[in-house]
């Protein structure tokens, strides 16, 4: 329980509290971690005597001549789960150390605590993972697939729908609880929730007929706002159908088909609603980049002429909808528009090279750095 990484670990947090010199020993009395490097792996006896007795032991300068390995201070029995797991020692004259070895202790056992339930976290993870991808892939489901599901509390008799989320892949989901956040505003029972690689996470629910896109595309609504204020991480999520629990990879796939079709201004995508999204996401990376070079390559770093294609597509072309939006003048807009024009040869007002301009800023949203790079 109590290994040498984390009891240096341990040692490096609670000196921050102290001057003194610190040990920490395993059951046996052999120091593990020291804030003096050359008493590691020594045997302390005086940390023995507190493993065995189960209460704290105070070390005196006369004790220094008959206890082995020992200096004046106290150590302190280190418990976990009720039982003696170590000892944590403090160097100094016993009546003044004393005053803040319980405070030591207490803080070194909520850390072994932490360290312990993230160790579960972590062992829990790595099995529903693994699970889950046997489950997605497995075309015949054995007794001992079974078992495993019923160890891990997943009801394979319900229906099931997929949601994927996705963020940032710079940004971090270990250093927090966002995925116990999560855990809990899924009411849901048996919701099961997971990080999947770098910048997704996988999100399978039960599902009970008739099914409400409405309500959910509202609670997930309430969890991208949540995110950004809390956690200050963008969430998009895309929302594969309900299947039974043997065509998971169905829901999984689709899931994955609709959270490509998301963005920050349409950050909850249904696959179930989408449309010209399908057929372009068959295209391939190389072909958009090429696409957009051909079309607003010339324009890629004119931020201005951008953001105005950007609004008037979101405002489905209207001139007045648009100038209101960007806060300038209809003649402004006209300009901009005309500039436009001049520099790629598209016309906004004809419906074909809307279209085409259409195209070439959504795959540009999809990849605004690789698109901007050699432009």
């Amino acid at each position: 329980m109590l290994l040498p990484s984390l009891a240096i670990k341990i040692i490096d947090e609670v000196r921050k509290l102290t001057s003194e010199q610190l040990i920490i020993t395993n059951k046996d009395g052999t120091i593990i971690a020291s804030t003096l490097p050359e008493r590691i792996g020594k045997f302390h006896e005086g940390a023995l005597l507190a493993c065995s007795n189960k209460e704290t032991i105070r070390i005196t300068k006369e004790d220094e001549n008959h206890l082995k390995g020992v200096k004046a201070g106290i150590c302190l029995p280190i418990c976990f789960h009720q039982e003696v797991i170590g000892v944590i020692g403090i160097t100094g004259e016993p009546k003044q150390v004393e005053s803040y070895g319980e405070l030591l202790k207490k803080m070194t056992e909520l850390l072994i605590q932490e360290s312990y339930f993230y160790d579960q976290r972590e062992w829990m993870q790595r099995a529903y993972e693994t699970f889950l991808f046997d489950w997605l892939n497995e075309r015949e489901w054995t007794d001992d697939f079974y078992e495993r599901a019923n160890v891990l509390h997943i009801d394979l008799q319900k229906r099931k729908q997929v949601i994927m989320g996705g963020y940032n892949k710079s940004q971090s989901l270990k250093d927090h609880h966002l995925l116990a956040d999560l855990q809990n505003l899924f009411q849901s029972e048996g919701t099961l929730i997971l990080q999947w690689g770098l910048g997704k996470i996988i999100i399978i629910v039960n599902v009970e007929l008739p099914v409400d896109d409405q309500k959910l595309k509202g609670w997930l609504g309430q969890i991208v706002k949540y995110c950004k204020e809390y956690y200050h991480i963008h969430l998009r999520f895309g929302v594969g159908n309900v299947v039974p629990s043997e065509k998971l990879k169905e829901s999984f796939s689709l899931a994955e088909r609709a959270l490509k079709a998301a963005t920050s201004n349409h950050n909850i995508v249904f696959e179930n609603e989408l449309g010209l999204e399908m057929c372009l996401q068959e295209i391939t990376f190389k072909t958009k980049k090429q696409f957009v070079h051909r079309t607003i390559g010339k324009i890629l770093h004119e931020h201005e002429l951008l953001e105005t294609l950007r609004t008037l597509m979101a405002k489905n072309n209207s001139l007045k909808e648009t100038a209101e939006a960007l806060h300038i003048h209809i003649n402004t807009l006209h300009y901009r528009l005309k500039k436009v024009e001049e520099i790629t040869s598209l016309r906004p007002r004809y419906i074909k090279d809307l279209t085409t301009l259409y195209l070439a800023i959504k795959f540009l949203d999809e990849y605004p750095i690789d698109f901007k790079e050699n432009a």
